[in-house]
């Protein structure tokens, strides 16, 4: 296990005997509020203090005061100068090894629960014995929380880190180590930009910070041999005695970004997929409409020339293959007309939807003529879309109406209103309905509205124009009498104005 020693003094050689002893980190501090800032933000497994410091009574004080106190060891010649109950142990100067054995006794007596601990007595050699009780529970349970809390952070997956405002690593977990394959000493005389590939605006992010409390921001980690490994950084920070720091869990995202990867991949294949999709419709159903003319020609023309010599049952068979030739061609017209929503786009614009089924009205106008058909439509707003698409779709559900109602005349109501942060549009009438097994199917290609004759395509058509337009649509009836539609247009609020109405 590695001891984490704070350091609080300036003996160089105790200092340079503890940075290169194996299994300690070390964290140097020369003054008491500096040491007592690092004990606010950081966890150690003991506190080695040397005698120069000064002041270092009322300094030792402060901290056994803190209810989680942790092991303190005094470098000193003589621990007679101390007053008894603010330490624990003293060793002499520059005994580093005594120093080791000693915080690895107190860590470990401290948390095992068989040991007291009381009249604990270590050797100063020549310069003396030190002697000093401590309180049982509350020291155990004090350095075990410690001891807890540092095997919790070592074993944490994510790296985790305490830096100053300038970006300088104070305090981190062994996994910064094995992930950058870097030492102790060399992280810390590392500058943040040379940890990630594109560099890190260290108080660009502190002020992110100070803003928005804690920030989450993903960057591409450098290993010490050359590795690029990305990763997810989320960071605050804590203030502590007056001072602000930097803390922060950096995530490795390796996995994810490759998940994203191969998604972004299915996807564009996906994409590509349809269009090619879309040009085999295109081409295929504008290609069958010559040979399917040329079949309508010739019946017609057999009828015109023949039909005074056919008997009936000839002439109903003509009537089969003409009636059947002018269904193929509406089923090419409609998979042509499919086959174009998201070819054929133009720029979206802010359009008044008002006069967009003033439109589809007035191609409708002799079905809406000939059926009686009463059309009434509230207050309707104006929206970010395709004025040729929405006029389609608007044509599609008012001739869907008019075509499936019962002998009276059809009766179709439109209004609109506004959900959050877009418009549903209503589209009813008085029909013969949609009975509930066809619900689920009734915008599929082919599947014939309302289960009656019919293309199969209008309705298809319908959730094309909807989801190019970032919305949805669905239907509602009771199986027996009127159908209603509804679909949403979200209102991106582009051009520097919201829907209205």
């Amino acid at each position: 296990m590695t001891l984490e020693l704070l350091y609080v003094g300036d003996n160089c050689e105790t200092i340079e005997k503890l940075v290169s002893t194996a299994d300690v980190s070390v964290c140097v501090v020369k003054t008491p509020d500096d040491a007592l800032n690092r004990l606010a933000v950081a966890p150690f497994d003991a506190l080695v203090v040397s005698d120069t410091v000064s002041d270092i009574t009322t300094f030792l004080s402060k901290v056994d005061t803190d209810p989680s106190s942790l092991p303190i060891v005094v470098e000193t010649e003589s621990a007679t100068t101390l007053p008894a109950g603010v330490y624990d142990e003293a060793v002499p100067p520059a005994a580093v090894d005594q120093l080791t054995d000693i915080v690895d006794a107190l860590v470990s007596d401290a948390t095992s629960p068989a040991t007291t601990r009381d009249d604990s007595r270590i050797s100063l050699g020549d310069g003396g014995v030190s002697t000093h009780n401590v309180g049982t529970s509350s020291f155990a349970e004090g350095v075990g929380n410690r001891t807890f809390a540092n095997a919790v952070v070592r074993g944490l997956p994510d790296v985790l880190f305490l830096a100053d405002l300038d970006g300088n690593l104070l305090r981190w977990n062994d996994r910064l180590n094995a992930v950058t394959g870097y030492t102790d000493s060399e992280i810390r005389s590392s500058t943040p930009s040379e940890f990630f590939q594109d560099g890190l605006d260290v108080r660009e992010k502190v002020t992110e910070m100070r803003d928005d409390t804690d920030i989450r921001f993903t960057a591409d980690l450098v290993t010490r041999d050359g590795s690029v490994i990305p990763y997810e950084l989320t960071a605050s920070l804590v203030d502590c005695g007056g001072e602000q720091y930097i803390c922060g869990v950096g995530r490795d995202i390796t996995e994810r970004r490759e998940a994203e990867q191969q998604l972004d991949e299915a996807v564009e294949e996906l994409e590509e997929s349809n269009t090619e999709l879309e040009q085999f419709a295109y081409v295929a159903s504008h290609d069958m409409k010559e040979p399917l003319r040329m079949v309508s020609s010739y019946l017609e023309l057999l009828e015109r020339r023949y039909g005074d010599q056919l008997d009936g049952d000839a002439q109903e068979f003509i009537d089969f293959a003409v009636e059947g030739s002018e269904r193929m061609r509406e089923m090419i017209n409609g998979l042509l007309a499919y086959s174009r929503v998201g070819r054929q786009t133009r720029d979206f614009e802010r359009i008044d939807v008002g006069d967009v089924l003033d439109t589809a009205q007035s191609n409708l106008r002799i079905a809406i003529e000939e059926s009686g058909a009463v059309v009434e439509a509230g207050e309707l707003p104006t929206v970010h879309g395709d004025p040729g698409q929405l006029t389609q779709l608007f044509q599609n559900l008012v001739a869907n109406a008019i075509k499936y109602t019962d002998d009276g005349r059809p009766r179709i109501t439109i209004s609109a209103a506004r959900e959050g942060d877009e418009w549903t549009f209503t589209v009813s009438d008085d029909g013969i309905g949609i009975p509930k097994h066809r619900q689920d199917s009734i915008f599929e290609i082919f599947s014939g509205e309302g289960g009656q004759s019919g293309s199969g395509i209008g309705l298809a058509i319908c959730e094309k124009i909807v989801d190019h337009h970032g919305g949805r649509i669905w239907v509602e009836s009771d199986g027996d009498s009127g159908t209603t539609f509804h679909f949403t247009i979200p209102d991106t609020g582009q051009s520097g104005d919201e829907g209205t109405l």
